[in-house]
Order: structure tokens, then C-alpha cells, then sequence
């Protein structure tokens, strides 16, 4: 099932896999409120991965069309869930070097390079760092 077309060509590589699942009507209950029944926890962590998985390819395909400020909304999103993850940095900051502002790039790596500081204490992996430093240059810093 193909989810879009860009530019006259279909990306097959984005697929919804769960919507053939929820078509039939099979439901998830993880619970009421903020209770999860133990039984759901691997399930509710398996549909958290497919949506970020899903949502980071759709940002990516989003830059490669040139609508940037919608893949950084998307992507605002998944940091708000997840502040740490890596991929999900990455592309932040790809996408803030396209819309060519040296300072939000450099203030959301200082917030990401904090924050991994505060909440694991160590520092940014090799590769956000490198990907950072590759951005910045290319930006004329």
C-alpha cells in the first residue's frame, strides 16, 4: 500500500504495517488512564517504535521535498516524546540546517548536549557531534 506520492513518484519504502491490523478491528487496550496492564507493555513499546520509525522516514521524505517546516514540526514532536534519541536529533538538525539559521542549530545541539549531560551524564555520541560539526561548516560558521 503505498501511503504518498512526491513529485510524481511513490515511495514505496513508507508503509503504514499496522494499518492492515487496525482495519480489522484488532485493538489494543493498554489500559485505563495511566494504568498499563503488564501483558500490553511490549505492545504498547512495539506501536511506539513503529510511529517514531514512521514519523522519521516521513520527515526525511518531507526534506527531500523541499517542505521543511513540516518535517520540523513532525520532528518537534518525536523530541517532545523523546528528547534523546539520537535519529531523531539528527534529523532535527538537518532539517534546521536547511532553513540555514546557524543559531537555532547551534542552540538545539547546546539543549541536546545539556540535557544528555543532566540526564545520563555523558556527553553527545560521535556521531550527532560530527554530523553537527559537518552542518555548522557547511553553514560558513
Amino acid at each position: 500500500m503505498r501511503f504518498f506520492n512526491i513529485c510524481g513518484e511513490s515511495i514505496n519504502s513508507i508503509y503504514l504495517d499496522w494499518l492492515p491490523w487496525s482495519a480489522k478491528g484488532v485493538r489494543i487496550n493498554a489500559g485505563c488512564g495511566h494504568r498499563i496492564f503488564p501483558w500490553a507493555r511490549s505492545e504498547v513499546e512495539h506501536l511506539s517504535l513503529m510511529y517514531t520509525s514512521f514519523t522519521q522516514r516521513l520527515c526525511e521524505a518531507l526534506l527531500i521535498r523541499g517542505d521543511t517546516q513540516t518535517a520540523i514540526r513532525l520532528v518537534m514532536k518525536l523530541i517532545n516524546r523523546n528528547k534523546l534519541e539520537e535519529g531523531t536529533i539528527m534529523l532535527y538538525l538537518r532539517a534546521l540546517a536547511l532553513t540555514k539559521s546557524k543559531e537555532s542549530l547551534n542552540r538545539q545541539y547546546i539543549q541536546f548536549e545539556e540535557t544528555l549531560y543532566r540526564e545520563l551524564g555523558i556527553t553527545p555520541f560521535s556521531k550527532v557531534s560530527a554530523l553537527f560539526n559537518q552542518l555548522m561548516s557547511e553553514l560558513g560558521s
